[in-house]
């Protein structure tokens, strides 16, 4: 097996059929400005070829470098263990000739691809890789009937009740005014609970040059009260990057409102799974919104992150 780093355009043209958004060469060269070296990997041996967009910042090589998670990139999708393992030490051998001092990887979900998922975090392990687990939680849309039906826990349907009573209305947004308020709730809801906000509302509109974004609202007396910027990762996931409420409408119970309403948008979409991201605080679970999410319905899943300090000779 060898190991080459080419250029994006060459990458594109051997994997452009990326289901995961932050695995594309066109969301990684907008995000380039955020790492000092940017690196597209080809690993090949023969007919089968494996890929990795990489970063180097501040000495650590890390995929991603500017995003949730990303994945290898393969022209099988039955790629062996064994394969994935050479490649893996052909990486290490990568970092430590361009001087890093460490390596990450953070993956995705195991929904994304659980056989390649798995098989990339076994492959990690074997390599002494330190993981870490982040608790994550992801809906399936076939689940939506629960709702439909009213099969929902009582709290739940309460909730959502109590709001359509309060007069909140679900508004997809049709406008770049209407994407700016959506954005203006995230904001607030942000600032509120002291959080920096990761991205600004000029970013976002470029991920809608490179992927379908949904920006939805939950309107009382039509003035924003909830809001979720979600990516369409592929027809199959769509992925929540931001949610939340203005908090002084929170008695209203906009969020239960609003996750009803992603659900059932995404139901009729045809969307399989809607991944409504990771519920941390720090390197600590998030036991109010891990509550939240179960009580809405969602699946725990786990996300691996994986570094390893690279010894130098």
């Amino acid at each position: 097996m060898q190991l080459e780093s080419i250029d994006g355009t060459e990458y594109k043209k051997i994997f452009n059929r990326e289901t995961i958004v932050f695995n594309t060469v066109e969301f990684n060269l907008l995000n380039r400005s955020r790492c000092d070296s940017l690196e597209f990997l080809l690993f090949h041996d023969g007919n089968k070829k494996l890929g990795l967009i990489a970063g180097i910042r501040d000495g650590n090589l890390s995929a991603p470098f500017s995003a949730p998670f990303s994945c290898f990139s393969v022209s099988d999708s039955n790629i062996r263990i064994s394969y994935i393992d050479n490649a893996l030490s052909l990486f290490e051998e990568f970092a430590l000739s361009g001087g890093t001092d460490s390596i990450t990887l953070v993956l995705p979900p195991s929904f994304y691809c659980e056989a390649l998922i798995s098989k990339i975090a076994v492959c990690l392990n074997k390599n002494s890789f330190t993981d870490f687990l982040s608790v994550n939680h992801h809906f399936n849309t076939c689940d939506y009937n629960r709702y439909s039906e009213g099969r929902m826990g009582k709290d739940v349907r309460y909730n959502i009740k109590y709001a359509l009573k309060s007069g909140l209305v679900f508004k997809p947004a049709e406008d770049p005014d209407d994407f700016s308020r959506a954005y203006d709730v995230i904001e607030i809801n942000k600032k509120s609970k002291n959080r920096p906000q990761s991205m600004t509302f000029d970013q976002i509109m470029d991920m809608t040059k490179i992927t379908e974004v949904d920006f939805l609202m939950v309107m009382k007396d039509d003035l924003p009260v909830a809001s979720a910027i979600i990516y369409n990762h592929s027809p199959e996931i769509a992925q929540v990057i931001y949610w939340g409420d203005i908090p002084e409408f929170s008695r209203y119970y906009p969020m239960n409102f609003l996750a009803f309403n992603i659900f059932r948008f995404y139901y009729e979409k045809g969307t399989s799974v809607i991944d409504l991201g990771t519920s941390m605080l720090g390197n600590e679970p998030n036991v109010g919104l891990i509550n939240f999410k179960d009580n809405i319905g969602a699946i725990t899943s786990l996300k691996f992150s994986f570094c390893k300090q690279i010894k130098k000779n």
